[in-house]
């Protein structure tokens, strides 16, 4: 997984071009369980290093160093989210925070000079994406959403492999299933289940891998909205009017 999560951040080290030795410098923003898989990936770069980690708290990120064998001598531990966007040694910023928190830090990221991989789904909503994309362009920096499937080199060779009349003659129609177990534990403690902090809910991570989000059906849309109020009620039932 951790090499299948490089295609992002070896994409954005192309896109920033870090410093003089043609390595992009990376911070993390947020101890996510994500984090952990793209800090391995960073590392897989050949053209990316990571250069700090920023929680806010300090016992935190170096629980996070030590979990993930990353040497302190060579990445620091920030005891809060500013230290990383003050840092300048730092070219990217990777923000995996929950979704609520993602524009005013973004828009603080930027404009503190640094690039931007966001981790999906990038905002709440398309008026949020546009403040990020706003204050990109405003300072010049460039922005990546960190979905994986998107940018990985195997979704370029499938869409290859199946374009081909050949193998496969004319293509009318792909048919897929994405799912994942949430035990007790996720249902009492994941942020997708809390409002206050990714209001979109595992739906909102699960299609944000879809390149046209947010641009979903309105029969999607239906089953977001039944998500966020079952949660809102207890996780009871509840009935989907459309």
């Amino acid at each position: 997984m951790a090499a299948a999560s490089a295609a992002p951040a070896a994409a954005m080290a192309v896109a920033a071009e870090g410093g003089g030795n043609g390595t992009t410098s990376f911070g993390i923003l947020y101890c996510a369980e994500i984090a952990r898989k793209v800090s391995q990936a960073i590392r897989l770069a050949p053209n990316a290093s990571l250069i700090a980690i920023g929680s806010r708290s300090l016992d935190k990120s170096h629980r996070f160093l030590s979990e993930n064998s990353l040497d302190p001598a060579a990445v620091a531990a920030y005891d809060s989210y500013e230290a990383i966007l003050k840092d300048p040694r730092i070219d990217v910023v990777y923000m995996p925070l929950p979704t609520s928190l993602h524009v005013p830090w973004a828009v603080a990221a930027t404009g503190n000079g640094k690039h931007l991989l966001l981790e999906k789904p990038a905002a709440l909503c398309a008026s949020g994406l546009d403040k990020i994309l706003e204050a990109c362009n405003a300072t010049w920096v460039q922005f990546m959403d960190s979905t994986m499937w998107m940018h990985h080199p195997c979704t370029a060779e499938m869409k290859q492999l199946l374009a081909d009349p050949v193998r496969f003659g004319q293509l009318r129609v792909v048919q897929s299933i994405f799912t994942f177990y949430a035990d007790s534990y996720f249902l009492e403690n994941d942020i997708r289940v809390k409002l206050d902090l990714d209001a979109l809910g595992a739906l909102g991570d699960m299609l944000a891998s879809d390149k046209r989000w947010p641009n979903v059906t309105r029969k999607t849309q239906l089953v977001l909205d039944a998500v966020k109020a079952s949660i809102k009620n207890g996780f009871q039932p509840v009935d989907i009017i459309s």
